[in-house]
């Protein structure tokens, strides 16, 4: 086995443009988000990578899944809003091990949405998706609120993806 190059700083990201650092491509680096900070786990590829037992973690926001300790696809987000003292502890224990073993390579990039009622302004430059491959793909979309959640809207796509 090759030995592992140096991790590159990637800077702002946002939670699409993550998922294509998954695992699945051996030539990049394997990824993922606690509280918005980015860690480079790639040394630990044969837990984390395609195949590993925690497979689902890469590429992710995992701060709500490892809070909780769920393994559920839907909890993988950075939202960690309505969290018990004793899942605020289970990521902090998370945190601290991730800052200890792996190397921060940066952060994730939040939207701001500026409201004017119940429906969000259009916003640019956000991205909506990502193509078969995994690259992420921007189109003049529009974000707009619902259900506590944020949903793109392209004209690329039928359907609608939430962010």
């Amino acid at each position: 086995m090759e030995p592992l190059s140096p991790p590159t700083q990637l800077g702002e990201m946002t939670v699409v443009e993550l998922k294509a650092y998954d695992g699945w491509d051996p030539e990049k680096s394997l990824l993922i988000a606690i509280k918005g900070q980015i860690y480079d786990v790639s040394q630990s590829r044969k837990f984390y990578g395609a195949g590993g037992p925690y497979a689902l973690f890469g590429g992710k926001e995992a701060s709500r899944a490892l809070a909780t300790l769920s393994f559920e696809e839907k909890i993988f987000t950075g939202d960690i809003s309505g969290l018990n003292s004793s899942e605020l502890d289970n990521l902090r224990d998370w945190e601290n091990k991730f800052m200890d073993k792996y190397v921060k390579v940066g952060t994730i990039k939040r939207t701001e949405i500026v409201t004017n009622g119940p429906v969000a302004s259009p916003v640019k430059n956000v991205f909506y998706g990502t193509t078969r491959r995994g690259a992420p793909y921007q189109n003049g979309g529009v974000l707009r609120e619902g259900f506590g959640c944020l949903i793109g809207i392209t004209s690329l796509s039928p359907r609608l993806m939430i962010l």
